[in-house]
């Protein structure tokens, strides 16, 4: 069996994390003959560093158009994969027509990891969304959903992916988290008091301005409070000049890309999220498999989830920044118990994730 994962790149970001995971969990349980091969467009990125050993990679050298299609074209018949999986509908597109073009047949696999429509789109984006995924996802051989609430989403599409459309988890904790998570001590050691933590890159879909806000307004209750932003991104600046419209430039800290978050989610008081839309955050579940307390904005697919409805974490309305607020100094003072947490982060673990891929590619075959 030969199975190629498809990605554009393996720069900072969840999707190119969740996929590393994903290839060491089905590789580690696969029958030792199976053979793994990653795929990627572009040849610069920080997950180079994390590819599994054994999985053959080949880079297409930063293409576009014409002379990327041409490559995929070349790469399918050297390659002749079993089956491919991708991890984006732009990589499904793309191998479709260059599976067409050379005459490889595959079974394909298109990894769904946010709701068909999204808050911040328009209406005649989501619609085109709509359109696109009916037509483009009816190719797959099967549409992996990363939670209930985004397989619920592609099954309205039509009949044919209500048939296709499953739900499998995201691959997030595994032992490795642990011993990284150790690997710094005292990081809030200039931060005395209390200290949340946020993960993500600093984006529309994120709304850091609510969760900067909403941080106003905790300090004023809380002057001893301190709220890190690990990610960068293209609202970096504008959210650094909201933290200084605001004047808690002292108390909103932002640390760029973090290759290693795990001692900040296990040392912070809690774990933040404003998102006004997500699929399975994987950061959420990191955090609770530390035992980090977590509020979240309830935005569509993925916290709500996680959390079972607030049973272990608060939830607030999206886009609200009193709310988030009042969430967080709820939260902060909320009596946890941390085995709870810890048991539910683990839930969504590598090794449940990669044993049900390993049973849709066994079923493919």
């Amino acid at each position: 069996m030969k199975i190629l994962i498809y990605l554009e790149n393996l720069r900072s970001g969840g999707v190119q994390r969740r996929t590393m995971r994903l290839i060491g969990g089905i590789k580690k349980y696969a029958p030792v003959n199976w053979q793994f091969i990653l795929l990627v467009n572009f040849s610069e990125g920080e997950h180079f560093a994390h590819i599994p050993e054994g999985v053959e990679l080949h880079v297409l050298g930063d293409l576009r158009s014409k002379a990327l299609f041409q490559a995929l074209i070349a790469q399918a018949k050297a390659l002749h994969p079993d089956v491919v999986i991708c991890c984006m509908g732009r990589q499904l597109f793309q191998w479709y027509l260059a599976a067409k073009l050379s005459g490889v047949r595959s079974k394909m696999v298109i990894i769904q990891a946010v709701p068909v429509v999204l808050p911040a789109y328009s209406r005649f984006k989501n619609w085109l969304r709509r359109v696109s995924m009916r037509c483009l996802y009816a190719k797959a051989d099967a549409v992996v959903c990363v939670s209930d609430a985004v397989r619920g989403s592609v099954q309205e599409l039509s009949p044919i992916l209500s048939r296709k459309a499953q739900r499998i988890y995201n691959p997030v904790f595994d032992d490795s988290i642990l011993s990284l998570a150790e690997e710094k001590s005292e990081i809030f050691k200039s931060y005395e008091g209390l200290n949340a933590v946020a993960v993500g890159r600093l984006n529309v879909q994120k709304d850091y301005g609510t969760m900067i806000r909403a941080a106003a307004r905790v300090v004023k209750v809380k002057p001893n409070f301190h709220l890190h932003i690990l990610g960068g991104g293209e609202q970096a600046l504008e959210m650094q000049r909201l933290v200084e419209q605001l004047g808690i430039e002292n108390h909103v800290i932002f640390h760029g890309y973090v290759a290693n978050p795990y001692p900040y989610l296990k040392q912070a008081d809690l774990f933040v999220m404003s998102s006004l839309w997500e699929g399975l955050p994987n950061a959420m579940v990191e955090a609770l498999a530390l035992g980090t307390k977590v509020v979240s904005a309830d935005c569509i697919a993925g916290p709500r989830e996680i959390l079972d409805g607030g049973k272990y974490g608060g939830l607030v309305r999206p886009g609200d920044a009193e709310g988030l607020a009042e969430g967080m100094l709820r939260e902060l003072v909320e009596n946890r118990k941390q085995c709870e947490l810890i048991e539910r982060g683990r839930f969504y673990s590598v090794e449940n994730s990669a044993k049900y891929y390993l049973s849709l590619i066994e079923a493919m075959a």
